[in-house]
């Protein structure tokens, strides 16, 4: 999450100006770290499936993994010391969370998740719109974790986000 933020940010250095950030599940972590430490360009951002929490995203990659707790303990804190100087010396791994560096977000900010989604739940996005109660919100049903993606209604929705004023 950590050396993905760095990329992100670095492409948008190379690249030039970034109109809108769209991610969706990890990726929303990796995004939310990039504008809220790095100076993401974050007019427009649109986070799909957003998880609440890098603990427990780490924890869903050891169990889909079969990784056992000390492999995560020692990843998040040899993670930790890598990237120290880089971000602003976390103190605690969950500082990093998008619950947290959601916080930091002053752009245009849309949700969308499905109610049904099983790898990431709904309430997590609950938790977001909490921390960023002027977002915009899309909810939507039975489309779970990935055929949120190739919704028309979410394709359209972000669409309409980002040409939007």
């Amino acid at each position: 999450m950590l050396e993905v933020s760095l990329t992100i940010s670095a492409i948008a250095q190379q690249e030039g100006p970034i109109s809108a950030v769209i991610a969706h599940s990890f990726g929303c972590g990796t995004a939310l770290l990039a504008i809220s430490r790095l100076g993401l360009p974050s007019d427009k951002i649109i986070l799909i499936s957003c998880f609440t929490d890098t603990i427990w995203i780490t924890e869903q990659f050891a169990e889909a993994f079969g990784i056992n707790e000390s492999v995560i303990t020692a990843m998040r804190n040899k993670a930790k010391q890598r990237f120290a100087n880089v971000f602003d010396t976390p103190r605690q791994w969950s500082q990093l969370s998008p619950v947290e560096t959601i916080k930091q977000v002053n752009g245009d900010l849309l949700l969308i998740h499905d109610k049904q989604d099983a790898e990431v739940p709904y309430e997590h996005t609950l938790k977001l719109m909490k921390e960023a109660p002027s977002a915009k919100l899309l909810t939507t049903e039975r489309l779970g974790h990935k055929k949120i993606l190739m919704n028309k209604t979410c394709i359209d929705t972000c669409i309409e986000h980002i040409r939007h004023e």
